[in-house]
């Protein structure tokens, strides 16, 4: 017998939870290539930008970014340097993330792209809005 406890009709759960945007797997014109450890990093990524916005880690446009360091996210996934790097690609090519140098020895602020707002376009590295 486990030591697990069956969710109750009653109960609420009381986890903190990654959010997986349903439209990663649903939109398949846009995101037919994306692997799920991508999806995964990107949902971890998505976490970060609540506690981002609690140091006030905001630039001058007033766009959230985060600090995620590839050690970082290998500890916390247990994937490898070099698939933690495939994966970076694999978000930066779908324009899920972007990323800005701060400078030498310094680590790159990531900007987390909302997916309503990603444009498709391979001739800028940021997303543009769309005017409704």
């Amino acid at each position: 017998m486990s030591n697990f406890t069956r969710i109750k009709s009653s109960g609420s759960l009381a986890y903190s939870y990654f959010r997986l945007p349903k439209a990663l797997f649903t939109d398949k014109e846009r995101f037919a290539g994306i692997s799920v450890d991508a999806i995964l990093l990107y949902s971890i990524f998505l976490d970060r930008t609540a506690l981002s916005i609690k140091h006030e880690w905001i630039d001058e446009n007033d766009d959230v970014y985060i600090i995620a360091p590839h050690k970082e996210m290998q500890d916390l996934t247990g994937f490898s340097k070099n698939k933690i790097g495939r994966l970076y690609n694999e978000l930066l090519e779908v324009m899920l993330i972007s990323l800005e140098s701060q400078g030498i020895s310094k680590p790159n602020r990531m900007y987390v792209n909302v997916i309503e707002n990603v444009e498709l376009s391979t001739s800028s590295s940021m997303p543009q809005n769309r005017e409704s």
